[in-house]
Protein backbone atom coordinates (compact mmCIF):
# COMPACT_ATOMS: atom_id res chain seq x y z
CA UNK A 1 0.00 0.00 0.00
CA UNK A 2 1.59 3.67 -1.21
CA UNK A 3 1.76 6.18 1.38
CA UNK A 4 2.46 9.66 0.82
CA UNK A 5 3.11 13.05 3.19
CA UNK A 6 0.16 15.45 3.53
CA UNK A 7 0.91 18.40 5.46
CA UNK A 8 3.78 16.32 7.53
CA UNK A 9 0.84 13.78 8.08
CA UNK A 10 1.16 10.39 6.68
CA UNK A 11 -2.15 8.88 4.81
CA UNK A 12 -2.74 6.36 2.44
CA UNK A 13 -3.49 6.45 -0.76
CA UNK A 14 -6.70 4.53 -0.28
CA UNK A 15 -9.99 6.57 -1.35
CA UNK A 16 -13.03 5.89 0.81
CA UNK A 17 -16.46 4.94 -1.15
CA UNK A 18 -17.71 8.95 -0.50
CA UNK A 19 -14.25 9.97 -2.43
CA UNK A 20 -14.58 7.64 -5.03
CA UNK A 21 -18.28 8.31 -5.66
CA UNK A 22 -17.46 12.08 -5.72
CA UNK A 23 -14.56 12.03 -8.33
CA UNK A 24 -16.75 9.25 -10.55
CA UNK A 25 -19.60 12.34 -10.35
CA UNK A 26 -17.36 15.24 -10.74
CA UNK A 27 -16.00 13.50 -14.19
CA UNK A 28 -19.66 12.85 -14.87
CA UNK A 29 -20.50 16.00 -14.59
CA UNK A 30 -17.40 17.82 -16.51
CA UNK A 31 -18.10 15.28 -19.57
CA UNK A 32 -21.58 16.62 -19.96
CA UNK A 33 -20.77 20.01 -19.39
CA UNK A 34 -17.95 19.39 -22.31
CA UNK A 35 -19.30 17.85 -24.37
CA UNK A 36 -23.30 17.56 -24.12
CA UNK A 37 -25.99 15.70 -24.57
CA UNK A 38 -27.15 15.02 -28.41
CA UNK A 39 -30.26 13.52 -27.08
CA UNK A 40 -31.83 16.56 -25.48
CA UNK A 41 -34.42 15.27 -24.20
CA UNK A 42 -33.02 12.18 -22.20
CA UNK A 43 -29.57 12.05 -20.35
CA UNK A 44 -27.38 9.34 -19.47
CA UNK A 45 -27.40 7.98 -16.04
CA UNK A 46 -24.39 7.51 -13.80
CA UNK A 47 -23.95 4.46 -11.50
CA UNK A 48 -21.26 4.21 -9.32
CA UNK A 49 -20.93 0.47 -8.30
CA UNK A 50 -19.04 -1.13 -5.43
CA UNK A 51 -20.27 -4.85 -6.35
CA UNK A 52 -17.69 -6.99 -4.97
CA UNK A 53 -18.85 -9.82 -7.21
CA UNK A 54 -17.22 -7.41 -10.06
CA UNK A 55 -13.73 -7.74 -10.57
CA UNK A 56 -12.13 -7.45 -14.12
CA UNK A 57 -14.39 -4.35 -15.36
CA UNK A 58 -13.23 -0.87 -14.40
CA UNK A 59 -16.93 0.00 -16.02
CA UNK A 60 -19.42 -0.83 -18.57
CA UNK A 61 -21.96 1.30 -20.54
CA UNK A 62 -25.32 -0.13 -21.78
CA UNK A 63 -28.56 1.95 -22.77
CA UNK A 64 -27.67 5.29 -21.48
CA UNK A 65 -26.35 3.85 -18.53
CA UNK A 66 -22.52 4.70 -17.26
CA UNK A 67 -21.42 1.89 -14.92
CA UNK A 68 -18.41 2.97 -13.09
CA UNK A 69 -16.61 0.43 -10.23
CA UNK A 70 -13.82 2.47 -8.03
CA UNK A 71 -13.39 -0.59 -6.17
CA UNK A 72 -11.68 -2.50 -9.44
CA UNK A 73 -10.30 0.91 -10.62
CA UNK A 74 -8.56 1.66 -7.46
CA UNK A 75 -7.44 5.26 -7.78
CA UNK A 76 -8.34 8.45 -9.01
CA UNK A 77 -6.98 8.20 -12.29
CA UNK A 78 -8.57 5.11 -13.26
CA UNK A 79 -12.11 6.39 -12.19
CA UNK A 80 -11.61 9.54 -14.26
CA UNK A 81 -10.40 7.18 -17.23
CA UNK A 82 -13.30 5.32 -16.67
CA UNK A 83 -16.05 7.71 -17.04
CA UNK A 84 -14.50 9.73 -19.86
CA UNK A 85 -14.11 6.10 -21.87
CA UNK A 86 -17.99 5.24 -21.20
CA UNK A 87 -19.17 9.05 -21.87
CA UNK A 88 -17.44 8.24 -24.91
CA UNK A 89 -19.21 5.01 -25.82
CA UNK A 90 -22.85 7.26 -25.16
CA UNK A 91 -21.85 9.64 -27.53
CA UNK A 92 -20.90 7.04 -30.02
CA UNK A 93 -24.46 5.19 -29.16
CA UNK A 94 -26.89 7.94 -27.84
CA UNK A 95 -30.18 6.08 -28.98
CA UNK A 96 -31.19 2.37 -27.89
CA UNK A 97 -31.32 1.02 -31.42
CA UNK A 98 -27.46 2.37 -31.66
CA UNK A 99 -26.21 -0.21 -29.21
CA UNK A 100 -26.84 -2.94 -32.12
CA UNK A 101 -23.88 -1.83 -34.17
CA UNK A 102 -21.25 -2.09 -31.39
CA UNK A 103 -22.63 -5.85 -31.18
CA UNK A 104 -22.53 -6.55 -35.06
CA UNK A 105 -18.97 -4.75 -34.51
CA UNK A 106 -18.42 -7.46 -31.41
CA UNK A 107 -18.36 -10.04 -33.95
CA UNK A 108 -16.28 -9.01 -35.91
CA UNK A 109 -13.27 -7.59 -33.39
CA UNK A 110 -12.02 -8.60 -30.42
CA UNK A 111 -11.62 -5.23 -27.71
CA UNK A 112 -8.28 -4.66 -28.38
CA UNK A 113 -9.21 -4.19 -32.37
CA UNK A 114 -13.04 -2.98 -31.92
CA UNK A 115 -12.98 0.39 -33.16
CA UNK A 116 -15.50 1.99 -31.11
CA UNK A 117 -13.49 0.55 -27.98
CA UNK A 118 -10.20 2.19 -29.88
CA UNK A 119 -11.80 5.43 -30.32
CA UNK A 120 -13.12 5.50 -26.73
CA UNK A 121 -9.44 4.60 -25.63
CA UNK A 122 -8.14 7.83 -27.53
CA UNK A 123 -11.03 9.53 -26.60
CA UNK A 124 -10.01 9.17 -22.69
CA UNK A 125 -6.19 9.61 -23.19
CA UNK A 126 -7.31 13.08 -25.02
CA UNK A 127 -9.26 14.61 -22.44
CA UNK A 128 -7.76 12.95 -19.42
CA UNK A 129 -5.66 16.07 -18.57
CA UNK A 130 -8.09 18.44 -18.53
CA UNK A 131 -10.52 17.03 -17.25
CA UNK A 132 -8.11 16.27 -13.91
CA UNK A 133 -7.08 19.75 -13.84
CA UNK A 134 -10.72 21.12 -13.72
CA UNK A 135 -11.37 18.49 -10.68
CA UNK A 136 -7.80 19.74 -8.95
CA UNK A 137 -9.44 23.57 -9.57
CA UNK A 138 -12.91 22.78 -7.81
CA UNK A 139 -11.32 20.63 -4.92
CA UNK A 140 -12.29 17.45 -6.15
CA UNK A 141 -8.72 16.09 -6.29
Amino acid sequence: MKKSYLCGMITNNVLTKEQSTKIAESTFDWCLTKFGNPLKTVSPVLNVSFDKRVKRYYGHYHNRIINVFPNVCGNERLIILTVIHEFRHFLQMPKLANMSQYYKLCKKYDYENHPLEIDAINFQKKYYSSCRRSLKRKGVL
